[in-house]
């Protein structure tokens, strides 16, 4: 563990993705006070490897990175945060959706759709009209997560867009959310 405290920031990071690959679970509490170095990359590592470790007992110091002035640092928390199940970031993953980092608004919506957070189905719902692509899919996705049948026929109208990631990610949805019975889901799966 010594050289989680080395000078040099790539050996810090180094060593937290070193332990975090092995699975060295006891390293969790030296890998947690990394979220707070002064290196954002080591932060950024920090946040990483503590969701690899599996380390739900930081989640609110990974929560704390959501503030933090890195875009990449951020959208690893939010989406750590997401891998782990903390459903009690719920409120704060949801503030993320605003962010202007457009990759943190998208594991956003990725994070808030696994942990259930239903409160945020409106929200979610109109990342479907975003103009970004990315952002759509995402939305259907973390919609078909929440179990959102009702916004089965806007995430239909994905399915004839141009870009293949709003498409993927509507078909993904509509399998997911089991409209089997909806024949304009049908119709508009080609079935």
């Amino acid at each position: 563990a010594e050289f989680l405290n080395d000078d040099a920031a790539d050996v810090r990071v180094a060593a937290v993705l070193a332990l975090s690959r092995l699975g060295v679970q006891d390293s969790s509490t030296a890998i947690a006070k990394l979220l707070e170095d002064p290196d954002e990359h080591v932060r950024n590592e920090a946040t990483l490897a503590l969701g690899r470790l599996g380390s739900k007992a930081h989640a609110a110091g990974i929560a704390e990175r959501l503030r933090d002035d890195s875009d990449e640092v951020r959208s690893s928390a939010v989406f750590v945060l997401g891998h782990l199940g903390a459903k009690e970031q719920g409120p704060r993953i949801a503030k993320m959706l605003q962010d202007q980092d457009f990759q943190t608004c998208h594991f956003a919506l990725h994070a808030l759709g696994r942990l259930g957070a239903k409160d945020q189905i409106p929200e979610i719902a109109e990342f479907l009209a975003d103009p970004d692509s990315v952002a759509r899919g995402s939305a259907a996705m973390a919609l078909a997560w929440l179990e959102a049948r009702d916004k089965a026929p806007v995430i239909v109208t994905l399915l004839t867009d141009s870009t293949p990631y709003d498409r993927q990610g509507a078909v993904l949805a509509l399998g997911r959310l089991g409209v089997k019975e909806d024949e304009d889901v049908l119709k508009a799966l080609g079935f």
